[in-house]
């Protein structure tokens, strides 16, 4: 695979965002973790791929030799922006986060916070003695 106009090696049945990692090139993510599915859902791992039209979630794309695959390219990072703008419009940190991925991909990516609070107020739904869920801390994802 051509990563970013390198010629990289593809691991069998990785996507592109598992090949770019084992190559050492970052592609942010927010709802991908390797203990679980991936879905594309965040859509901060969107990439340009020679010869298909539009920007592709790299966690879902399956890694080829013929690829041909752009990370960075200003198309990606104004999507990357865009969609970081959006996933700060409703959104408020989480009690006790030591670290916060969104507001540190907003600050790479240049993004400020909303100077306003949310428009509406996400509930906290502490019903379960083990689980404390704060909605208005998710990216729904």
């Amino acid at each position: 695979m051509i990563l970013d106009g390198r010629e990289v090696p593809v691991p069998p049945g990785a996507s592109i965002l598992e090949t770019a990692r084992a190559a050492g090139t970052t592609i942010p993510t927010l709802c991908h973790h390797p203990a679980l599915p991936p879905d594309g859902s965040c859509r901060v791992c969107l990439v340009e791929i020679d010869g298909r039209p539009g920007l592709h979630p790299a966690c879902v794309v399956p890694a080829h030799a013929d690829l041909v695959v752009r990370t960075d390219s200003p198309p990606v990072q104004a999507a990357r922006r865009h969609v970081i703008r959006l996933g700060l419009g409703d959104y408020r940190p989480g009690l006790g986060k030591t670290h916060n991925e969104l507001l540190t991909l907003a600050a790479r990516y240049n993004v400020a916070p909303p100077a306003a609070a949310p428009g509406r107020t996400a509930s906290v739904d502490e019903s379960n003695p083990f689980i404390r869920v704060d909605h208005g801390a998710c990216i729904r994802c």
